[in-house]
């Protein structure tokens, strides 16, 4: 009876180990992935939301600036400034949900220093 008591406490002894190791590897795994999207999100939005806003400085610049077409000028001149400024919204917007997928911090300094972050 003594060595069948013994054997299930081996037995949930390694099961145990087996579940941390699972849950360890789970968590790599987790952590791995929302590296991943992060540098997605960051790298694919942000090259096009830094293309666009090249284009539309672009477009600014060759707005008509003389007086005869004033009226016509100053509503594109607007909006294109408008644009620029929801770009530049968005773009950090696509930063904060990069950082809040994986912190840099995690990376470059440890755990500690990411959850101080959060705070």
């Amino acid at each position: 009876m003594e060595l069948k008591v013994q054997q299930r406490t081996l037995d949930l002894a390694q099961s145990r180990e087996q579940v941390q190791a699972l849950a360890a590897n789970l968590t790599s795994l987790i952590e791995e992935e929302k590296t991943r999207i992060a540098r997605e999100v960051h790298d694919v939005l942000g090259q096009a939301l830094t293309s666009l806003k090249m284009d539309v400085a672009w477009l600014e610049q060759r707005l008509p600036e003389d007086d005869s077409d004033a009226q016509r000028s100053t509503p594109l001149r607007e909006k294109t400034r408008a644009m620029s400024q929801h770009i530049d919204a968005t773009i950090h917007s696509v930063q904060r949900i990069a950082s809040e997928l994986r912190p840099a911090l995690l990376d470059d300094f440890g755990l500690e220093a990411a959850i101080e972050w959060q705070m």
